[in-house]
């Protein structure tokens, strides 16, 4: 696996406890040996490796390499799994992660929707549910987490046997993860406090590690970052256009998220942006969303046809049969896109603009947004994101298996581990 960009900041975090914790996580949680420690990172760098292997590749004696590997499987972390023989006719046995080590839970918790993949520790997809949830009942946010807490529990009964505990969880929601003193400022303003509370004490109850928090269009970002299409990049913009609009900002391989955890809620930028205008609240938001291309379009095909029920893919497909009308929404879409794109910018000067969102990841977008920053003077690569709506929750299990694996590894190794993992911090959400 690729480098993956660094959390800048501290994505919410609950202790086995149940209680945020601030500090990072130094020691192995597990209790393993340095040597243990090492020969872990580098059999999940390697992947299956015999013992003369990792001994070269962790620069370890081949009798530490052995005494590590025992105490490993006595962990049910590693197991073997064969022998191959080498030039000289011996044979050596082969070791791989146990299927058995344990399971990363990545949660998406949207406005109308719960999306769910269990990773293993090295990474491979082992299940995934998703759930759409009514309008109606998504007025009421504890449905969601409820429904989230369910999707959960089925997890662990189908894995446990086969895949062993749950060792972490994240979980993406749709707005701003705080720190600890905006907390009580910020939780619940989407969410009823109540129904963060429910998954908190939830998610907690179903294992004893490590629960983490972060904004959706962050974790997307991250997996965009790690096997997407801002892969290999470690200055660059995500830019989500659907029903509502964010973005993500990577700077040197870190994530930026700000004094609140709010960096990149761009729906708050002043607009219209105009002399003798006044900047109305969100109304960049209701302009480049889903419903803002929308109505524009029912406005445009006013009295031409009866356009009720148009929706934005509707609106692309009639632009690329031709439609004038249609193409001149596309256009209006995509300038509105690249000044936005040109003003984040300007600022952080990245050298890429990944689009992503029910919107923003339609391609006809993509030369009308390039044009748009080069009539701006800002050279930056524009490209769609290559997760797709994957994205978020790809995200959120990224940041779980961090966590597992630091907890494991302890914050020297992980780097070594090829995860890019940094200190992960504590921040506390309300408990009632």
């Amino acid at each position: 696996m690729a480098d993956v960009p660094l959390p800048g900041g501290a994505p919410g975090h609950l202790g086995p406890d149940g209680m945020g914790s601030l500090g990072a996580v130094n020691q192995s949680e597990a209790g393993l040996s340095t040597s243990a420690q090492t020969t872990l990172a580098r059999l999940l760098g390697l992947g299956p490796s015999t013992r003369p292997e990792l001994a070269v590749a962790g620069s370890l004696s081949k009798q530490t390499v052995s005494l590590a590997v025992a105490e490993l499987g006595r962990a049910g972390l590693v197991r073997g799994i064969g022998r191959i023989q080498g030039e000289m006719g011996r044979t050596a046995q082969v070791f791989a992660i146990s299927e058995r080590s344990g399971w990363m839970l990545g949660l998406d918790v949207g406005g109308t929707h719960v999306h769910a993949v269990a990773v293993s520790l090295d990474g491979s997809l082992l299940q995934e549910e998703r759930s759409d949830v009514s309008e109606r009942l998504a007025l009421h946010s504890r449905n969601l987490t409820a429904k989230a807490i369910k999707i959960a529990r089925g997890l662990r009964e189908s894995l446990r046997s086969d895949h062993g505990e749950i060792r972490a969880a994240a979980v993406a929601l749709p707005f701003a993860v705080p720190s600890r003193t905006q907390a009580d400022q910020v939780w619940g303003r989407l969410f009823s406090h109540e129904a963060l509370a429910d998954l908190t004490q939830g998610l907690v109850t179903e294992h004893r590690g490590p629960v983490l928090f972060e904004n959706n269009v962050n974790c997307a970002a991250l997996a965009e970052g790690a096997y997407g299409g801002a892969r290999g990049h470690a200055n660059y913009i995500y830019l989500q256009i659907g029903v509502g609009i964010g973005a993500a900002i990577v700077t040197d391989g870190r994530l930026v998220r700000g004094a609140a955890g709010a960096a990149g809620e761009v729906a708050r930028f002043p607009f219209p942006f105009d002399a003798g205008k006044r900047p109305r609240r969100r109304e960049l938001e209701k302009y480049l969303s889903t419903d803002g291309m929308v109505h524009r379009a029912r406005r445009a095909w006013r009295g031409s046809v009866d356009r009720a029920d148009v929706t934005p893919v509707e609106i692309f497909h009639e632009a690329e049969r031709g439609s004038r009308v249609a193409r001149a929404l596309v256009q209006d879409e995509g300038v509105a896109i690249g000044r936005l794109a040109g003003a984040i910018a300007a600022v952080v000067d990245p050298d890429l603009v990944l689009l992503g969102g029910g919107v923003g990841s339609n391609g006809a977008l993509l030369p009308v947004v390039e044009a748009t920053l080069r009539q701006l003077d800002l050279a930056v690569e524009v490209a769609v994101g290559g997760r797709g709506d994957r994205a978020t929750v790809e995200g959120a299990a990224l940041l779980a298996r961090q966590a597992a694996l630091q907890e494991l590894l302890g914050s020297r190794w992980v780097e070594i581990a090829h995860y890019g993992l940094e200190d992960v911090h504590g921040v506390s959400v309300p408990s009632s």
